[in-house]
């Protein structure tokens, strides 16, 4: 009888155990609010219910450019990333709110993800139209889902409208995206046009660009400019030419190898030329293009989502005989936080602003954005001189202006920096003009304070009007007044360096900024003893005419090459001390270049290494079946890490990266099950 009733009791446990997982809720997802304006700034948050406790899912996001509800060909993923159970992202204990994680605090098998709106990437964020997220977790085994929202246009009684047509065909290009945005470059506004390539924008009067993005097309930034009247929709119809070439590459984590999904490229060339794509599901791109020189490069704001900063470098890449692949790049896990609150000077807070993180030796930045209270939080990399404060751009548009801090930080350190944002109370007026006298449209200028009190200022950066005018509001204080080296370069021109001192409540007008025509180019490489490139640094050159200071730079690229255009005279041609030493380098002097006419110089450098201290492994641990450790050593060094189950060896080379902030960190993915594992990590040339 005794085993008899065992059995009974046994089958009972299992009839009720299938009960309760038979009974178990599908896993459903909710957002809140379902439907919202592009001009909404608040919280959008996702409720994933019926989840196994502490699982790990996958969120992505979808353009559904047919609005049919499913996820298809053309409905471009524009954002992917994973939330845990019962988990939010620290570093150094502090909440890094640009990253999300599971709001409701608890391992419930229940996720809540708040996300402010708009987000860190704001250019697609303000995109109207419908969108559908898509929830998987191949570990729990639950077939993947999606739910729909809506965002809408603010409307006004004033916009563009018109139809997006392809070159040479004329056919329709539908469902394009259609971009609006202002004349410093920032996104204002944007839509999809229907299926027969028709769109309509919704604007304030004033003066904009329109272009539109569909895969297979290559935008033209130089036949954008609208002006927009109260009351009146103005027409602007849009023609793309069709790509003839792609670039294309992966993205992927710099310790591990892995793909990012969800991340933006894009590609410009310097007639302004236009495209843009995502990464796929395994971090792979493909950026169809014309026949050009391009300039290729990642978007800050895409891996902030991820918790991730960029190298602050593009690839130059030659598309003129053909498809060009391979074009690769890497993004570091943010190792250290600068965090606070930003305010202005009635200490309301201010919400929705992007904020910039920048290490002098300009080896990588950082984006992050302020929450809808004022606070903010910047992941960045250690570093002995870190810039870091608010975007003066956006800024400038509420009627403030903030100036930026430098700070100390290291790796897993989180850092309080407050700041207090100031109101314009000057303006600075005028029109720049070239060497013949005639105005100069479309140029970026970079107008920023002095240094003060061991702070540092972010550069506003104006956009001159069709007339080449500008208007730029400041306060009391020295400032520079120059313009960008990369826009002045592509228009041909080398720009002064004027400055202003600036009163409170007083305007400065006519003030006229004359850029001399470019007859040549100083060009060069900059590589270390070994021959191997130094990427990402800075040379620059200037001159003094007539006691006016004018200034030429370009960075290196992936060969170490860098070039950027001057004018007939004894040019000084050097690299900023940070820009070496947060390499690894020694500071390199200063060399002269004399321009006479069209003759172009030459002027190399070679790098020599501060140290070769060999690095130090740490921070050990198994987790999720791989083995983890951190990497020591110099920064902006390169580093070999091998691996071999027998220390008589062979050693296996697994993976190089760059020691960013001085350290890294390293998982090993393909651990086969070996009874042991030897690690070595090589400082390289």
């Amino acid at each position: 009888m005794k085993p008899f009733s065992k059995i009974i009791r046994v089958s009972l446990c299992l009839i009720i155990l299938g009960f309760a997982i038979s009974s178990m809720a599908a896993p459903s997802l909710t957002v809140t609010p379902a439907a919202f304006t592009n001009d909404y700034v608040g919280t959008v948050s996702l409720s994933i219910t019926g989840l196994v406790a502490g699982s790990t899912i996958r969120i992505e996001r979808f353009f559904d450019a047919n609005s049919n509800g499913i996820v298809d060909v053309g409905d471009l993923m524009s954002q992917s990333y994973t939330v845990t159970d019962g988990q939010v992202p620290l570093i150094g204990g502090v909440r890094n709110i640009n990253v999300p994680g599971d709001d409701d605090g608890l391992t419930n098998g229940q996720i809540r993800v708040d996300l402010t709106y708009p987000g860190a990437a704001t250019p697609i964020d303000l995109f109207a139209g419908n969108y559908l997220l898509r929830v998987s977790d191949p570990a729990s085994g639950f077939t993947p889902f999606t739910q729909a929202y809506a965002i809408k246009q603010k409307t006004y009684p004033q916009g563009v409208t018109g139809q997006a047509t392809a070159a040479g065909t004329g056919l329709p290009l539908s469902h394009a995206r259609v971009v609006l945005g202002d004349q410093s470059g920032n996104v204002f506004d944007g839509t999809i046009a229907d299926d027969n390539g028709n769109y309509t924008l919704y604007s304030p009067a004033g003066n904009f660009g329109v272009f539109c993005v569909v895969p297979g097309f290559v935008a033209d930034q130089n036949v954008a400019g609208v002006t927009v009247t109260s009351n009146v929709f103005a027409v602007k119809n849009i023609t793309n030419a069709a790509a003839t070439t792609t670039v294309s590459g992966n993205i992927t984590d710099s310790s591990t190898s892995i793909g990012l999904p969800g991340v933006m490229i894009q590609a410009e060339t310097t007639n302004s030329l236009f495209a843009l794509s995502f990464t796929d599901t395994n971090g792979n791109y493909s950026l169809p293009l014309s026949a050009a020189q391009w300039k290729v490069k990642l978007s800050a704001e895409f891996g902030t989502l991820l918790g991730y900063v960029r190298q602050n470098s593009s690839i130059k890449v030659n598309t003129t005989t053909g498809s060009v692949a391979n074009v690769n790049f890497q993004l570091t896990k943010a190792a250290a936080l600068v965090y606070g609150s930003i305010k202005d000077s009635q200490t309301n807070p201010v919400p929705i602003l992007i904020m910039y993180g920048q290490d002098q030796g300009n080896v990588f930045d950082a984006k992050g954005q302020s929450d809808v209270h004022g606070n903010y939080a910047v992941g960045v990399l250690g570093s002995s001189a870190l810039n870091i404060g608010p975007d003066n751009g956006s800024l400038a548009l509420l009627g403030f202006i903030g100036q930026g801090a430098t700070v100390a930080i290291t790796n897993g350190q989180a850092i309080l920096q407050n700041f207090v944002v100031q109101h314009i109370t000057a303006h600075l007026r005028g029109h720049v003009i070239d060497g013949n006298s005639n105005a100069v449209p479309n140029v970026t200028m970079a107008v920023f304070p002095f240094l003060t009190n061991g702070t540092s200022a972010i550069s506003l950066n104006p956009t001159t009007a069709g007339d080449g005018s500008f208007d730029v509001g400041v306060f009391g204080g020295s400032w520079n007044v120059d313009l960008e080296t990369g826009s002045a370069d592509s228009l041909g021109l080398v720009g002064p360096n004027l400055i202003f001192s600036v009163t409170d409540g007083v305007d400065q007008n006519n003030i006229i900024v004359m850029a001399q025509n470019a007859t040549a180019q100083i060009s060069g490489t900059v590589k270390d003893t070994n021959g191997v490139p130094v990427v990402g640094v800075r040379p620059s050159g200037n001159v003094t005419v007539n006691g006016v200071n004018y200034f030429g730079s370009g960075s290196t690229d992936t060969n170490g090459f860098y070039q950027f255009n001057v004018f007939p005279g004894s040019w000084s041609v050097g690299i900023q001390d940070t820009d070496m030493t947060a390499r690894g380098f020694q500071p390199v002097g200063n060399q002269g270049a004399i321009i006479t006419g069209t003759n172009n110089q030459v002027v190399n450098f070679v790098a020599l290494t501060s140290a070769n201290t060999p690095p130090a492994l740490g921070q050990m641990a198994f987790a999720g079946g791989h083995f983890q450790f951190q990497v020591n050593g110099l920064s902006g060094r390169n580093y070999r890490i091998e691996g071999t189950t027998n220390l008589t060896g062979p050693w296996i080379p697994l993976l190089t990266n760059t020691a960013f902030g001085g350290s890294f960190s390293f998982s090993d993915t393909n651990v086969p099950p070996f009874p042991r594992r030897f690690y070595r990590a090589l400082l390289l040339p």
